[in-house]
């Protein structure tokens, strides 16, 4: 589909086609960093739902002094090593060398390539992608995980709510496996009514959260961003890829998880606090959050 007259009208649009960026999607990380540093002390990042590629464009762009330096060391040892067909490398003794790739980009969709980022054609909950993006990151966690996916809009705000808030929930899961100490992650949310919720949840596992609207959003567009930082993992637990409110027995599903998983998982999932107890609750901000009083919880969670 061909751009629109008011695309073609619009500054961020011009100024991306001026610069060379793949869509003008890429001001709108350029503004989120701008006001949150979010590249200040980040050697690494990965980037989701990554189609065209603008923010990757972006991410290789500010982390160009580190992927000059890989690019110089690998030469400087090309003699001493042996490259397999795969990129990977092995010295002398025959160790395998990972190779740290700085950035790296995931999309279902095929993607031309672009300098200094690795491409993985995959889907955000699948296992064997995690496992690449792990891979590709050559045994380091990412400092930042940014995504700026959307469903396609239908028009029918609870539902297109609904699905973006699906695909945010894979984001996160994703972002929880490889995602280092402290790390930051950013990801495109519709802002609704549902703001609250996905606020606390964050905030269960960092210090800073925040959601802001950057200058290049279109004013008509509920889109805002949401940026997380000091990312804080929670002692014992592993994040869950697969949605459980998708499965076919919701109950068996939880039932299959451990202790942890029971507390946490639902509540990202949905906001089910059937894990939590209600001091917990009332202490993180969970019960305001989703517009509980006392006697509500006791109804929903004790009976």
């Amino acid at each position: 589909m061909g751009k629109t007259n008011s695309d073609q009208r619009d500054v961020y649009y011009r100024k991306a086609k001026e610069i060379g960026y793949r869509a003008r999607s890429a001001f709108k990380l350029l503004h989120c960093d701008e006001k949150y540093k979010l590249f200040d002390g980040v050697d690494t990042v990965v980037d989701l739902c990554s189609a065209p590629g603008s923010w990757s464009q972006v991410c290789a762009v500010k982390l160009e002094e580190y992927i000059t330096q890989d690019r110089k060391e690998m030469a400087s040892t090309q003699e001493s090593m042996f490259m397999f067909p795969n990129g990977a490398q092995c010295d002398a003794t025959g160790k395998i060398i990972p190779q740290r790739h700085r950035v790296v980009s995931v999309d279902l969709q095929d993607m031309s390539p672009i300098p200094g980022v690795h491409i993985i054609k995959g889907d955000i909950t699948e296992e064997d992608t995690i496992k690449a993006i792990i891979n590709a990151l050559g045994g380091h966690k990412a400092g930042l995980v940014v995504c700026d996916g959307a469903p396609d809009v239908t028009g029918f705000h609870n539902f297109d709510e609904f699905m973006q808030g699906q695909l945010l929930y894979a984001a996160f899961s994703t972002a929880l496996n490889v995602l280092r100490p402290g790390g930051s992650f950013i990801s495109k949310i519709f802002k609704a009514r549902h703001i609250n919720l996905i606020l606390a949840q964050m905030k269960l596992f960092f210090s800073f959260v925040d959601c802001y609207k950057p200058p290049s959003s279109r004013p008509d567009s509920c889109e805002h961003f949401l940026v997380c930082k000091d990312f804080k993992p929670v002692e014992g637990f592993t994040p869950c890829l697969k949605n459980p409110i998708l499965s076919k027995n919701y109950e068996r599903t939880l039932a299959s998880y451990t202790p942890i998983q029971k507390k946490y998982v639902p509540l990202l999932a949905c906001g089910d606090l059937s894990g939590w107890d209600k001091k917990e609750a009332i202490d993180k901000g969970l019960m305001d959050a989703l517009g509980l009083n006392d006697d509500a919880f006791e109804k929903i969670f004790m009976t």
